[in-house]
């Protein structure tokens, strides 16, 4: 996702009621588009239960952030899990990975996340 219009079409597939998978979204680190947490790791074991989107510019976090309100909270790096049916604040924590170690930390919680958001078992 780089583009706002991209962050815009987001929004309406997470607030679609055809959407059967969980969706896990990834901001881009504030220093660049790339992310501080284990994107490799997390599309090996979650992306046959749930959708993986790597936000890669800033301008589709805001436009995102503008268009579906419980992405507000996504910022620098961070990244949560939408479940099907909308957002669940008890279930889809804010996830921030700042260095090596904490993205296998986070990576294991998003991946937990899934597990629990999602209809079918992930490895």
């Amino acid at each position: 996702m780089r583009t706002r219009e991209d962050a815009v079409r987001l929004a309406q597939w997470l607030e679609s009621a055809d959407r059967g998978v969980p969706v896990v979204l990834i901001s881009p680190s504030r220093y660049g588009a790339e992310s501080f947490l284990d994107v490799d790791r997390l599309e090996a074991e979650a992306s046959a239960s749930a959708e993986i989107y790597l936000l890669a510019s800033v301008a589709a976090v805001w436009a995102l952030r503008r268009t579906y309100p419980p992405a507000r909270h996504l910022y620098a790096g961070s990244a949560r899990v939408v479940p099907v049916g909308g957002f669940v604040a008890e279930v889809t924590r804010l996830h921030v990975a700042g260095d090596g170690i904490d993205r296998v930390q986070v990576a294991r919680e998003l991946l937990d996340d899934v597990r629990r958001c999602s209809p079918l078992a992930v490895s």
